[in-house]
């Protein structure tokens, strides 16, 4: 559908069925919603949730959310650390671009005001400098670090931090 010389382009809404050249994914519900993006939650192969990052255009040209999209690939394809959010897949669906990533559990945005164990914190900290230190010692820096952009995942009542969102 276009409206001038602009095409409308469609977002994801829960039931939506994206496919690329890995599987199928099933757009389950939004997670977060950012200036170029949203992320959705979303069921993929072998039953696994997934976090579904939508590049969005916003008034961009057409190749230069495709560069963003590619560099964002690449950054997380380079980079792997056990506390860098892990990529599965990546695509372009009806114009806008796809990354499919590792699914965790919130991020220190939302955890704001939560009081935290001493050792909690710690752990938390130690892993966020891990992974801030790997990048350095490669080269890179995240441009984009904040709360929103680091992630928590609770496995057994032990934090697992991932960074994600470059910048």
């Amino acid at each position: 559908m276009t409206t001038g010389q602009h095409q409308i382009i469609p977002f994801p809404t829960p039931g939506t069925q994206l496919a690329s050249s890995r599987g199928t994914y099933l757009v389950s519900s939004l997670i977060g919603d950012g200036q170029y993006g949203s992320v959705y939650e979303c069921y993929g192969p072998f039953d696994q949730i997934y976090a579904l990052k939508m590049f969005r255009p916003a008034n961009r040209h057409y190749e230069t959310v495709k560069q963003e999209w590619a560099d964002e690939m690449k950054r997380l394809e380079s980079y792997r650390h056990p506390n860098i959010v892990y990529i599965y897949d990546a695509f372009e669906w009806q114009h806008p671009f796809y990354l499919v990533l590792e699914k965790c559990d919130t991020s220190i945005k939302a955890m704001l005001g939560t009081p935290f164990r001493d050792d909690y914190l710690f752990e938390v900290t130690r892993q966020l400098l891990m992974a801030l230190g790997y990048l350095h010692d490669n080269g890179l820096v995240h441009s984009d670090l904040h709360g929103g952009n680091v992630l928590v995942s609770n496995a057994l009542g032990s934090p697992v931090v991932k960074l994600t969102d470059f910048g």
